[in-house]
């Protein structure tokens, strides 16, 4: 369902809109008696309107109230100091009253951010947030104006203001086919991310149960957006929104593409999530726990640190640094016969590793062509690509395809019982149908992306049994018909998702959910 929707009274229509503003600290309590003294780093306002009086001719939302609950709680969670208005308390008076006292609430050097749920329109130059007394009245005096709410944020002097914006952006029939609303001024600190363009629309849906834009917000702030020291930030929190918006609504051939504002700092501070994945009230932030030592050698300990991640300039990927070490790699029980014996593996060299698997819009930069087949997308994992192919790329940027054991240590976080969460897997229900854009999903131990479902993954290695004995730096055998493949796609079934898992595919093969991702020498 669509979050545009029509003003019965004869004045005009109205589209749907969910606004999220996230902003540099969120107001606490519910507005009326004023906030506590004491300062907060984070401070939260968040609005959402789903029951709308029948007086005024627009007409309800599923989800809005809801959402705006939900998300309360879960910023809560993060250390914010929330308020909360929905349905009936989200007036225009209230709204700005809460933005008022949270000048008095947040730290300087803190966040303060302001969502909203709700109806939404363009009219006369400004994009308009509906709330619960707009109606038959004139905008300027019941609805929030974007522009005045940017305008407010930033007056509160607080280090980072954020708005996320999930709402329809149409045009009030009463301009007839005037341009969409402006976009606010950019500002110092400032932060603003909205649901979808200028002049098109945002959906809510009943799989999701939520706004889509707020479902992928949920998601990013549960850990899918965090960084390998376990925060979230403003731009890992729209690399993903952006991400898994776009390919779920391309997916139904819906136009909503998320947007953002143009940033005019560097900074990137934390907006949720602290240090080493901690939250407020000891609920961990960090994905998947760190790995732990077998004893049977040197492991890197939890999330590598972020001078162990750097980007590259070819195609912008970023790779994460894997320390030398020993694992225990294979099964000890269950499983295929070729998974066993789990056997010591010794690697002497420390790798760099892509974070994700290499996308398609990545490929096309790099090669000046695309494989044959279908593609979901630029920013999505390229598939359909052969051995030599993935090969040929990873040379492209100065690499490699990573070995069988590089592959299988990186996704165990190091550790021999390590196990990164899975990525979409057949017949789950994620809100993607075929692949998803990388980390769109938890992170491994080392903040790795997808190494367990998505798109499986070619390696170097010609595909051959295991050694019984330990071994270092293995590449497999000298010779065969067979490249290993690790790591399961999207057409894998969630049961047989397993880590340890190995198939094999001949180096000329193709297959809509096979994909790859580079390694690189640290030295």
């Amino acid at each position: 369902m669509s979050r545009c929707t029509a003003r019965r009274a004869a004045r005009r229509p109205v589209a749907a809109a969910l606004l999220t503003v996230l902003a540099a600290a969120l107001a606490a309590s519910h507005a009326a008696p004023g906030l506590p003294a004491a300062r907060a780093e984070r401070v939260a306002i968040v609005v959402g309107v789903s029951a709308y009086p029948r007086s005024s001719g627009i007409a309800p939302l599923h989800y809005a109230a809801a959402d705006a609950r939900t998300l309360a709680e879960e910023l809560a969670r993060h250390g914010y100091r929330v308020t909360t208005l929905v349905d009936d308390e989200a007036t225009r008076g209230s709204v700005l009253g809460a933005l008022a006292a949270a000048a008095e609430a947040v730290d300087p050097r803190g966040t303060v951010l302001f969502y909203f749920s709700g109806h939404g329109m363009d009219e006369g130059g400004h994009h308009y947030l509906m709330t619960v007394e707009s109606g038959g009245a004139a905008l300027p005096s019941t609805a929030l104006s974007v522009q005045e709410l940017r305008d407010r944020l930033v007056a509160l002097g607080a280090h980072q203001a954020v708005m996320l914006v999930d709402a329809c952006s149409d045009v009030s029939p009463a301009d007839g086919r005037a341009p969409p609303a402006r976009d606010p001024q950019p500002a110092p600190g400032l932060r603003a991310l909205f649901s979808t363009r200028p002049g098109t629309r945002s959906y809510e849906n009943a799989e999701l149960g939520h706004g889509v834009f707020t479902a992928f917000v949920l998601r990013a702030l549960r850990g899918a957006a965090a960084r390998s020291d376990g925060t979230i930030t403003f731009r890992t929190l729209s690399h993903f929104v952006r991400g898994g918006v776009t390919a779920w609504s391309t997916a139904r051939r819906h136009a909503q593409v998320p947007y953002e504002l143009p940033i005019r700092d560097a900074s990137d501070d934390p907006l949720a999530g602290t240090r080493r994945g901690a939250r407020a009230g000891g609920r961990s932030d960090s994905p998947t726990s760190p790995p732990t030592s077998s004893g049977s050698g040197t492991v890197h300990d939890g999330p590598p640190p972020a001078a162990s991640r750097r980007v590259r300039e070819r195609d912008g990927m970023t790779e994460i640094l894997a320390p030398a070490g020993t694992f225990s790699m294979g099964r000890t029980a269950g499983g295929a016969d070729d998974e066993r014996p789990a056997h010591d593996v010794a690697l002497a060299r420390a790798f760099w590793i892509d974070e994700h698997e290499v996308t398609l819009g990545q490929y096309r930069a790099v090669m000046r062509t695309v494989p044959e087949g279908r593609m979901d997308g630029d920013a999505h994992p390229v598939t359909y690509v052969t051995w030599f192919e993935a090969q040929a790329y990873c040379r492209a940027i100065g690499g490699r395809l990573p070995t069988e054991a590089e592959w299988e240590y990186a996704a165990r976080g190091g550790a021999p019982g390590g196990t990164p969460p899975s990525a979409n897997a057949a017949g789950a229900s994620d809100g993607f149908e075929r692949t998803a854009p990388p980390c769109s999903f938890p992170r491994g131990p080392w903040g790795l992306c997808d190494m367990a479902g998505n798109v499986a993954e070619w390696t170097a290695d010609w595909y051959g049994a295991f050694p019984p004995v330990p071994s270092t730096d293995p590449k497999g055998p000298s010779a065969g018909s067979s490249r290993v493949v690790r790591g399961g796609s999207w057409v894998t079934p969630s049961s047989t998702l397993q880590l340890g898992a190995r198939t094999n595919v001949e180096p000329g093969g193709r297959d809509g959910g096979l994909g790859f991702r580079c390694a690189r020498d640290a030295s």
